[in-house]
């Protein structure tokens, strides 16, 4: 009996290593999406380059706040919960960026790029302290390859 559920143990392990690697790969794929169409959404934006540069701004300011506060939100909900948090946070952003360009906002379009920033400043943090706590429990480096993933 003990055997078997050591075994069941493992294939839970692997099952969850396997969600890591899906979930390490959509903060990537969310993320060249938007890039794939800077450039359209600064000519439906009818914005410069260096009005573009503000707009853009928003995304680093968002992934800031999101890697300078993931640790106390890991520490307060677990790094699943905040997994799930963020990825809600990029999806929301992106939903948000698609209309805000839609309906020409560019002050919108900033503000919706800074919760994308924010999911994925919290995404990446997340993600590694959970691919690290799988790595120790299965006994294999796989940071490697998670990263892998996001690219």
């Amino acid at each position: 009996m003990k055997k078997n559920s050591a075994g069941n143990h493992t294939k839970t392990l692997l099952a969850y290593r396997n969600a890591l690697f899906l979930l390490f790969a959509l903060p990537g794929v969310a993320f060249a999406t938007w890039i794939s169409r800077t450039a359209a959404a600064r000519d439906i934006l009818a914005v410069s380059n260096a009005e573009m540069g503000w707009i853009l701004f928003g995304l680093s300011v968002g992934s800031i706040i999101g890697l300078l506060s993931a640790s106390h939100f890991i520490d307060c909900k677990g790094a699943r919960d905040v997994i799930i948090g963020s990825m809600f946070l990029i999806i929301v952003g992106l939903l948000c960026l698609s209309i805000n360009i839609y309906f020409v906002s560019s002050i919108g379009a900033f503000g919706s790029l800074l919760v994308f920033g924010v999911g994925y400043g919290l995404a990446e943090v997340s993600l590694n302290v959970e691919g690290s706590s799988i790595e120790q429990k299965l006994g294999m480096a796989l940071l490697p390859k998670f990263h892998g993933f996001l690219a």
